[in-house]
Formats: structure tokens, C-alpha cells, sequence
């Protein structure tokens, strides 16, 4: 999405992707094109969703409120417990949250993504519409003391041994080597609200970013070792959208690897399909004799 008065980027080419979104790369060792989870995806395995949940909820109804039209169509499926009728139930409902403005801080966040990454590679940004331009100013402030590499951004980061991959935003370092470091961090900008909700899934999922063993570049179709990065802590930018302010944290991404190879775990306990055995009549009848 375009935001007000802004000139997009030039388009990044984008590998395939396949079933629920997931990339379809080769893999680096085999070189076979294969499906990767995708680092958000693997991050929300043990998340608390239930407020999220809420309030797409409430934008449905809201929506759906406002939309007569769209309550028509719903009456209108035939059949919905059909494929084609569910189909046609989730479109309803996209239609119904999105006109309940459901989209519209992302599409918003999508838009200082543009203006923020033109900043750190140095393209000349538009004129940026009010209340906005008080955002990009709170990130020139807070990203002051910090360093942007520019062949690092927007990058396919590939986790091998969990079938895991995703783009990262940044990487990024402190200019003064705060408080003794200097290996490049992960950073990420989040132009949500509120992060409370959400602060253990970003754990996650900087983590696996700081773990990945190469780097996807979708124009070659080849991948590049990932460089050493801080694997202890990452940087988190918060710029909620038409605020004016931008804060700085730093996330504990140790404890995030470690919660994301129990997502691992917890994964493959999803798939088990041996835990219950189906009793016929005749062994019943042998047990009781």
C-alpha cells in the first residue's frame, strides 16, 4: 500500500511462495526447492491469542454492522458448510473487518516501513502528510546513535535445522559500541499500538533470524552465509503510527531461541497421530472373557 504522498521503494523480487504463504526456496544444502515455515508462523506456535482473537472478532461485528450488503451475501450461501461456501464466509468476513478499519494501522505500518527504510539506505523522502511526519521525525531522534547496514535490509533468512525461514528487517549496531558491543544486532521496527502483547512472540522470532544459517537472495536463487550477529539481545524500534514517538528496546532473544526450539516441540506433538487406538467388538468381547 502507498501511503499518503509516498514514493515506493523499488520492487524487491520475491521468491514463491506456496500453501499459507510459506517461501518456496532451494535448500542450501541439498538444493532442492522445498517449503519453509514461516518465522511469524513458527513465533505465534505458543502464543497467547486470545486478545488478538477478541478483537478481530468485535471488527467483524462492527463491520458486519455497518455493512448490510455484506450480511445479504452471507444469507446468500448456499451451502456453507461446503468448501466453496466456507470460501466464501472467510472472503465475507475480510470484507466485513477491513471495512471496519481492521487494516488500516497495518496498511499504515506499511507505509513508515517505506519511509523508514528510504531513510536508512538514503533515498530522498516526499513530503510526508501530517499527523505522519511527526513519526518519521521521532525515528530520525531515536535512531541517531544508531547504525543501519544497508546490505542488510528486507533480508530472506533461512533456519535449516527447523525448516524456518522469514525477512528480517535490519541489521544494525550502536555507533559507540554501547556498553561494549559490537557485533551487529537484529533490529526491527513494530508500528503497533502496544507491544505487551506481543513482546515474546518478537523474542522468537528476532531470534531466529540470529540464528540462521544463510541468507536467500530471490534475484540469484542463491544463498550466502548469514553473517555473526548478537545472539544474546536484538533491537526492537517501536514507532506507533501517528503518535510521534519512537522508542527503543532491547529484546532478550537467548530466551527466545530457546522457546523457539520448544515451538519445535510443540509442533510435532500437533502432529501426532498414535495416541489413541481404536477398540473392535471382538477384542472387547476377549477382554471380558
Amino acid at each position: 500500500m502507498d501511503g499518503p504522498g509516498l514514493a515506493p521503494p523499488p520492487a524487491r523480487p520475491e521468491p514463491e511462495r506456496g500453501r499459507y504463504g510459506r517461501y518456496r526456496i532451494t535448500d542450501p544444502v541439498t538444493g532442492e526447492e522445498r517449503s519453509w515455515i514461516r518465522a511469524t508462523t513458527w513465533a505465534k506456535t505458543v502464543s497467547d491469542l486470545f486478545a488478538l482473537h477478541g478483537w478481530e472478532k468485535r471488527m467483524v461485528a462492527l463491520g458486519f454492522a455497518q455493512r448490510p450488503d455484506l450480511m445479504l451475501r452471507v444469507a446468500a450461501v448456499a451451502d456453507p458448510e461446503s468448501s466453496t461456501g466456507k470460501a466464501e464466509l472467510d472472503r465475507l468476513i475480510d470484507k466485513a473487518r477491513e471495512h471496519a478499519k481492521a487494516g488500516a494501522r497495518a496498511n499504515l505500518g506499511t507505509a513508515l516501513h517505506a519511509f523508514t527504510e528510504s531513510i536508512d539506505v538514503g533515498r530522498p523522502l516526499p513530503e510526508i502528510p501530517p499527523p505522519y511526519d511527526r513519526d518519521i521525525a521521532a525515528y530520525r531522534r531515536a535512531m541517531a546513535p544508531v547504525e543501519v547496514s544497508r546490505n542488510y535490509i528486507e533480508r530472506i533468512c533461512v533456519v535449516r535445522e527447523l525448516g524456518v525461514a522469514g525477512t528480517m528487517d535490519r541489521v544494525v549496531r550502536f555507533k559507540h559500541g554501547r556498553d561494549g558491543r559490537r557485533l551487529p544486532l537484529i533490529g526491527d521496527l513494530k508500528t503497533t499500538a502496544d507491544l505487551k502483547y506481543s513482546l515474546n512472540e518478537i523474542a522468537i522470532q528476532l531470534a531466529l533470524y540470529a540464528h540462521a544459517d544463510t541468507i536467500y537472495d530471490p534475484l540469484t536463487r542463491e544463498h550466502h552465509p548469514m553473517l555473526e550477529v548478537n545472539r544474546e539481545q536484538a533491537l526492537v524500534v517501536h514507532l506507533p503510527a501517528g503518535e510521534g514517538r519512537c522508542t527503543l528496546y532491547l529484546v532478550d532473544i537467548a530466551a527466545g531461541w530457546e522457546m523457539a526450539q520448544l515451538c519445535g516441540a510443540v509442533r510435532q506433538w500437533r502432529e501426532r497421530k498414535d495416541l489413541a487406538q481404536l477398540l473392535d467388538s471382538v477384542e472387547l468381547e476377549a477382554d471380558a472373557g
